[in-house]
């Protein structure tokens, strides 16, 4: 039981640091620097643990999500900007 317990708390960290960092990305869309940068440690952290294609998978997933809250950003800038 404990080690089912370990398991999933180990596998809900991560899960629970990126909900906690887009919960302030979508408050403070300049701070999605933190999912472009944390998607790839998140890939090469988890890399030697099992297949790589899901790990690949979900990187991917963050890194757009990072770039489309900094195009967003840019582009709010620039139409305030432009006003």
């Amino acid at each position: 039981m404990w080690d089912t317990t370990l398991t999933l708390l180990a596998d809900f960290i991560p899960v629970a640091l990126f909900v906690f960092i887009l919960v302030f990305i979508w408050r403070w869309e300049w701070l999605a620097i933190l999912f472009v940068v944390s998607a790839p440690a998140f890939l090469i952290w988890k890399l030697d643990i099992l297949p790589s294609s899901s790990f690949l998978i979900t990187s991917v997933i963050l890194f757009l999500a990072g770039l489309l809250f900094l195009a967003d950003w840019f582009s709010t800038r620039n139409l305030e900007k432009n006003n």
